[in-house]
């Protein structure tokens, strides 16, 4: 029996904008497809198979997940678009080192990693938080002197301080201030870039549950950088976000018994 398609990646959602989520594919799959794949994604995360080691042979891999060897290619296929694995001549399926994977894999190897200590799960994290404080200055200093209209931008301000209370909603209306003023400002490969990251850094921060709430000041600090923007003060809003953030990501390590290597305050 066929079963129903998995849903896109991009999602119409009214008054605001879609996002990549957990699980979604670039191209609509069915449900066996995405088990396979996120078994194989699994034991490839969690050292089942070694860098530099081969998949077993297609028919004897298809026996052990009890699927069919065309529903195997297909998620070998997404495993390579992840670059977790390539096809060599000669050699069948071999695992990538995890230098070569992409960034779609994080939220799989983050989730393996909580389930096993031995994984640099902190690390991880600080590497994490640290790249987003970066990426989020750099744009706002890409945008500041093309004057983006920040009406939509504080408008969805308004709504992730409303949703403060519920890690999962308040992540996703917070991504969306920054993404309304990349939209005002016509910066598309950045939208782009970002769009990338929201589909791993979203679920990825909603691992961490009430971890992931923001501190007391957010709106206030939040709409002093967008008046910064309105007057074309790129630096100082890009200054104010990065040292609200650093703030907040201070607290979120120290939660996971992490001491921040920021010391500033």
């Amino acid at each position: 029996m066929v079963r129903p398609a998995r849903p896109t990646l991009w999602r119409r959602r009214e008054g605001g904008y879609s996002y990549p989520r957990q699980g979604d594919f670039i191209m609509t799959e069915n449900d066996s497809t995405m088990n396979v794949f996120e078994t194989l994604c699994k034991e490839i995360t969690a050292g089942k198979y070694a860098p530099g080691s081969r998949l077993p042979a297609e028919r004897e891999l298809a026996t052990q997940l009890d699927t069919s060897r065309p529903t195997l290619r297909e998620a070998l296929r997404r495993l390579e678009e992840w670059r977790m694995v390539e096809a060599r001549r000669g050699s069948g399926i071999v695992v990538r080192d995890r230098e070569e994977w992409s960034l779609q894999a994080l939220p799989t190897f983050v989730r393996e990693a909580m389930r096993t200590p031995d994984f640099e799960l902190k690390q991880m994290t600080m590497d994490i938080l640290a790249l987003r404080v970066r990426v989020y200055a750099e744009v706002l200093r890409l945008v500041s002197d093309r004057e983006p209209d920040l009406t939509d931008a504080r408008n969805k301000l308004d709504q992730a301080w409303e949703a403060r209370r519920n890690p999962k909603e308040f992540l996703r209306h917070d991504f969306d201030v920054l993404r309304s003023i990349l939209a005002a400002a016509k910066t598309y490969p950045a939208l782009w870039l970002l769009n990338d990251i929201a589909g791993v850094y979203l679920p990825l921060a909603e691992l961490l549950g009430r971890a992931a709430l923001p501190r007391d000041d957010y709106h206030h600090c939040y709409t002093a950088m967008l008046d910064d923007l309105d007057a074309g003060y790129g630096e100082a809003a890009a200054m104010r976000l990065t040292l609200y953030l650093e703030r907040n990501d201070r607290d979120l390590l120290a939660m996971m018994g992490v001491e921040s290597p920021n010391k500033r305050k």
